[in-house]
């Protein structure tokens, strides 16, 4: 099942970059792993469910921190993490 989340996160990154809606510069991959995190039920369910966070608050928070991600910044941070 988190595979095809995983998978389905990616088909949606790439819809929104063929629109030019994300960050130019920004890798598919780690736009789908920021995508994927940000959006899960797990979260929806704190913000939402538990902190009192309309569904649209919700929504432009997500694609918020999907547009403004650091190009590549998942990949220098695992990097650091596995060197530190």
């Amino acid at each position: 099942m988190l595979d095809a989340q995983r998978r389905g996160m990616r088909m949606l990154v790439d819809r929104l970059m063929q629109k030019s809606v994300l960050r130019s510069g920004l890798d598919p991959e780690d736009a789908a792993s920021i995508l994927w995190a940000v959006s899960s039920i797990e979260m929806y369910r704190k913000v939402v469910t538990y902190s009192g966070w309309t569904p649209d608050h919700y929504e432009g928070w997500v694609g918020r921190h999907v547009k403004a991600a650091d190009p590549g910044g998942l990949r220098r941070e695992s990097r650091l993490a596995i060197m530190g």
